[in-house]
């Protein structure tokens, strides 16, 4: 039986070496898109406007009273761009205020839980 692959053994050390190389290139590329539309998903959260005169979503986080809040970010789709952001006070870490952000910015971001939602509705002016 003939080998798959007509290979010489001096060259596969090569062959696996420029394999890892590529794996290795891909996942790090990966990573920074990753991290990209983290960032974009929770810029996009925390300007988002319910309606043009009211304040952003920041505006309303700081001004509970609670200090600075922390956001973080999760990509559910690389593919549409779809990233859940959570936002936390430090006075109320138990509180996660959850949006779902479209990086392409087609739709706004929608409140993905109660606190985010009471947030938007009726939170400070």
């Amino acid at each position: 039986m003939a080998p798959l692959i007509d290979l010489p053994r001096s060259r596969l050390p090569l062959l696996v070496l420029a394999a890892a190389g590529l794996v290795a290139t891909t996942s790090w590329l990966q990573g920074r898109f990753v991290r990209s539309d983290v960032r974009k998903g929770i810029a996009l959260a925390l300007a988002h406007r319910p309606v043009p005169a009211a304040p952003t979503v920041f505006d309303r986080l700081v001004a509970l009273g609670q200090g600075d809040p922390r956001c973080d970010g999760e990509v559910v789709s690389g593919l549409l761009g779809d990233v859940r952001v959570t936002c936390a006070t430090p006075a109320r870490p138990e509180i996660h205020y959850v949006f779902r952000v479209l990086i392409g910015g087609e739709r706004p971001p929608r409140p993905d839980g109660e606190a985010a939602g009471a947030l938007l509705e009726g939170g400070p002016r």
